[in-house]
């Protein structure tokens, strides 16, 4: 199971492979494979304002509307990749 996001017109991709965590102002939700359910949409037309990473192995997008995407390792296994401009990093 995956889970893929698009970010300027497809330019930037994300696409998980295990549970990464979403944060609001209110609570903390971890989405866990398959989902089955999540109010992700509401991230549709917002804008990331910031990218970060953690120790090489978390990226953390941060949206215009206060929300947090945190994508973890899970030991020894793929968990996510990226792609910018066509290059691949998997972690």
């Amino acid at each position: 199971t995956q889970v893929h996001f698009y970010f300027d017109s497809g330019r930037i991709s994300v696409c998980t492979y295990s549970p990464f965590k979403r944060t609001t102002d209110a609570h903390v939700e971890v989405v866990r494979m398959p989902v089955l359910q999540s109010d992700l949409m509401v991230l549709i037309e917002h804008s990331v304002t910031e990218a970060a990473t953690e120790d090489g192995q978390f990226l953390i997008l941060t949206f215009d509307n206060g929300q947090v995407l945190r994508f973890e390792t899970v030991g020894g296994y793929e968990s996510y990749e990226v792609v910018v401009d066509g290059k691949l990093t998997m972690i």
